[in-house]
């Protein structure tokens, strides 16, 4: 079963709350799902900040490559 975490500057964590996802179908779990708390709305709010007033200064080509640094899903 997959789990999905927070991306959070970079980083996954685990959420303050994890909701079960059931298939509407079924009704069997087939994903639990990370959800944030207030701290960390917060930071992430502040992190996405900061990275838009570095970032706003480059050309876009090195925003792009500098962005593909983070994992993805």
């Amino acid at each position: 079963m997959k789990e999905h975490k927070l991306l959070i500057n970079g980083n996954w964590e685990e959420g303050a709350e994890i909701r079960d996802i059931k298939s509407p179908f079924s009704g069997k779990t087939v994903a639990k799902v990370h959800f944030a708390g207030k701290s960390q709305v917060e930071k992430a709010i502040g992190d996405a900040h900061t990275a838009f007033t570095e970032t706003k200064k480059l050309p876009a080509t090195n925003a792009l490559r500098r962005s593909k640094k983070y994992p993805q899903r």
